[in-house]
């Protein structure tokens, strides 16, 4: 009671300095709520399943075409053959990613994130069921398992359950589970048995490898000694591993979410690098709140330095003193996190829309109410024991004459605001280097022109004709051009081994591309060597490679030289492209062969436009309605599926941008502080100064002077940190934006210029009032 009335005389006397302390410490608690609370459930996707600590998935790692590549699936076999092999293991479940067509009644809809699994997956991923039995899905081959989602959209107001559907041949719903919680590294709307799919009952070592595999490990088991075993086991069974050095590597699952983002991997990654660096980021604007606290903690525990000398005088011990410092501070701390679990709440719907998912604070939790403990034990420590111990080290002969000038408290306060500006300083340039580096990625010269470019899957008509369907197109006024490829650039739809017949020696995986003549002058690759291959009536025997692949199979002499590829047979090589990074700039150039796509044969449209594609959208949409249709039509913007490939990075760019203008608001409130202390303690300074002839701007640029060093010296100390830091981010990329000094040289300005605004603010006004009031200031 004594602590709270304390506070509530000493809040009245010094409202601003009271309100911006209660504001410093709510909006560095309600950053690390928010951060904190993102960063917590990244970093625990699928701990929820029941043998997460135990579950692994199979992944394998090898020196391919020069690069060592981690793949994170692997042959049909793997899975079965190590369990039945390895006594450590002691079960195995699979899934298979599918996409297709799904008919119900006379719905016909494309969807994805279907996947193919053993009917013992919910051994391992457990995806509870709101309806039907899991045993079913056991029992019955032809078994469909949908989500919630799926039974609302399709089945509205219904019982789901024994409804037939059509997707890969007939399906019976067996079962309706939750839609996949926020807290997991899948996206899966449905699962069908894989023995339900004929090309997947069956596999072979070097065949399909596109199985996500996962095994159940005994919990004391080695796992260096089970992979040696599992890698032994697979250069048996397969040959052309030992030629690439394949290793197979264990994950765990609750690993996978922030985890190196493999090839042919299959599910949703966040940057470890990325969640830590944000997890430090908000408890450094915690920090800097508590700091801005004790700055404005220390000016308004100046002005009451003669209390604290009374109070000396009359008999108060230190301990005493220290106890109504923290008392004090802990009721600051305490309406902060009241105030800040306020501000959490309000701004979480917005939050979400920057994450791209929903979270909630848990108030049914213990450990919710642990972590506000916390919170508040953090920022009452932090905050309150430098001024508490320090001020109760005042004379108190010293404070009762008003002799104490608090020279060494203005010291401290210097150096607090110091860190508090380094690390706002640091916080800008990372968040302009970041969203530098997206821009660059979204603009970058991937060797092809994406702009302008509507792209669909062929159904039956328009595959069957295709060349009268092309003409059509052409004919209106905005089309450009149409070509065909059987994938879209950014998906990896064929992979071959190829090698030079005169020298087979340097083999190397490539992705295959099948593409329409006229595709490299749509897309604007131009051909560097030799001529396209693709005009003449017998072009399905030569194609052209990148320059990539050109390297690594002899790029002097390998035009007209005859190569072989492991499914297809021989080519004769025409032509070198330029190389073009068609797939994420996470990753290098692929080598690739380029063939011609045949009549007839599945891939998609590809339709370069002027200005106005609806009008091409609504007569591509017309055309498709007077052919045979056997699916709906849909269509993407080859530019927005690039930058669908960033999207984590675009997630980063705004959470930095509301830490670094956070942590600038909270810095400013500290530097409010302690110019205000300076100006109060200067006060007679300022009247003898404006009484013996100095002007206005001559004070103002006096006072100045002073915090434009201190941002000087917080700009020397951000500037190599955050290098280091965005330095180390940016390796992860192959692409990658400069390190500009530009970039250093705004931030340097933008604190120079938030700088001098807030002090010149104050020190108008200081330097406006009569001096004969300030020489009798007391």
């Amino acid at each position: 009671m004594k602590s709270l009335k304390l506070f509530i005389r000493h809040f009245q006397k010094q409202k601003t300095t009271g309100f911006l302390s209660i504001a410093s410490l709510a909006l560095g608690i309600t950053v690390a709520l928010l951060t904190g609370l993102w960063c917590l459930n990244e970093s625990r996707f699928d701990t929820f399943h029941p043998h997460a600590e135990e579950t692994y998935r199979i992944t394998r790692k090898g020196f391919i075409n020069g690069e060592s590549v981690t793949l994170g699936a692997v042959c049909n076999p793997a899975g079965p053959e190590v369990t039945e092999k390895l006594a450590e293991i002691s079960e195995v479940t699979r899934i298979y990613p599918m996409d297709g067509f799904l008919k119900i009644g006379e719905l016909t809809e494309g969807v994805e994130n279907v996947y193919a699994a053993d009917p013992n997956y919910h051994h391992l991923l457990h995806f509870p069921l709101t309806q039907g039995r899991i045993e079913d899905f056991e029992n019955k081959t032809n078994g469909i398992i949908i989500n919630e989602e799926w039974a609302n959209r399709y089945f509205p107001g219904q019982n789901p359950i024994g409804e037939i559907i059509d997707f890969r041949g007939e399906k019976e719903i067996v079962g309706v589970m939750k839609n996949m919680p926020v807290n997991t590294a899948f996206n899966i709307e449905a699962l069908i048995r894989i023995d339900a799919v004929s090309y997947l009952k069956k596999g072979s070592w070097g065949g399909n490898d596109s199985f996500m595999t996962f095994i159940k490990i005994n919990r004391h088991a080695d796992i260096k000694k089970l992979e040696a075993a599992i890698t032994a086991h697979a250069l048996e069974m397969f040959e052309p591993y030992k030629t690439v050095d394949i290793k197979f590597h264990l994950q765990a699952l609750a690993d996978m979410h922030l985890g190196h983002k493999y090839r042919f991997d299959y599910v949703k990654h966040q940057s470890k690098t990325l969640v830590v660096s944000f997890g430090i980021m908000a408890l450094v604007v915690l920090l800097i709140g508590c700091i801005n606290f004790t700055n404005l903690f220390i000016s308004n525990s100046f002005l009451r330095a003669r209390s604290i000398g009374v109070k000396k005088t009359n008999g108060a011990t230190k301990r005493q003193l220290i106890t109504d410092f923290i008392s004090e501070t802990f009721i600051y701390s305490l309406i902060g996190t009241l105030l800040a679990v306020l501000l959490a709440e309000l701004f979480l719907p917005v939050f979400a829309q920057i994450i791209g998912y929903s979270l909630s604070i848990d108030f049914t939790s213990v450990s919710t109410y642990l972590v506000l403990f916390a919170l508040i034990a953090f920022s009452t420590i932090v905050a309150g024991s430098f001024p508490a111990i320090y001020m109760t080290h005042f004379n108190p002969i010293q404070t009762l004459k008003d002799q104490f000038k608090g020279n060494k408290v203005s010291i401290v306060q210097k150096s607090l605001i110091i860190f508090q500006f380094a690390a706002s300083i640091a916080l800008l340039i990372g968040t302009i280097t970041i969203r530098k580096q997206i821009e660059h990625m979204q603009t970058a010269d991937l060797g092809f022109n994406k702009e302008n470019v509507v792209y669909f899957e062929m159904n039956k008509g328009f595959r069957d004709n295709y060349e009268r369907v092309a003409r059509e197109l052409k004919a209106h006024p905005d089309v450009i051009e149409v070509t065909a490829k059987g994938s879209s650039p950014l998906n990896w739809n064929q992979g071959s081994s190829v090698k030079r017949v005169d020298n087979p020696i340097n083999e190397c995986l490539m992705e295959v591309c099948f593409v329409k003549p006229n595709y490299f002058e749509m897309m604007e690759m131009p051909i560097v060597q030799g001529v396209s291959s693709f005009g003449g009536h017998d072009s399905l025997k030569y194609c052209l490679i990148n320059e990539e692949a050109a390297k690594i199979l002899g790029a002097d002499d390998i035009l007209g030289q005859r190569i072989s590829t492991t499914f297809r047979g021989d080519y004769i090589v025409k032509g070198i492209v330029r190389n073009a990074y068609t797939k994420s700039l996470y990753q290098k150039i692929d080598p690739q062969i380029y063939q011609v796509l045949p009549d007839k044969q599945h891939g998609i449209i590809m339709v370069k436009t002027r200005n106005n594609p609806k009008e091409v959208i609504a007569l591509v949409q017309t055309m498709w309605n007077e052919t045979p249709v056997n699916f709906p039509f849909t269509y993407h913007f080859l530019d927005n599926s690039y930058k669908e490939l960033y999207q984590s990075e675009e997630v980063a760019s705004k959470i930095a941008n509301w830490l670094m203008l956070i942590a600038f608001i909270i810095s400013i409130a500290g530097l409010f502080g302690i110019v205000r202390y300076s100006i109060n303690r200067r006060t007679k300074e300022i009247g003898v100064r404006k009484v013996n002839g100095a002007s206005l701007s001559e004070i103002i640029t006096l006072l100045n002077s002073t915090y434009v060093k201190w941002v000087g010296l917080s700009f020397l100390i951000a500037c190599p940190l955050a290098w280091y830091m965005m330095r180390k981010w940016l390796s992860g990329f192959v692409v990658k934006t400069e390190m500009s000094w530009w970039v250093f040289l705004v931030t340097g300005l933008i604190a120079l210029l938030i700088t001098v605004f807030t002090v010149t603010v104050q020190a108008y006004r200081a330097a406006s009032q009569n001096p004969v009031k300030a020489l009798r200031y007391e």
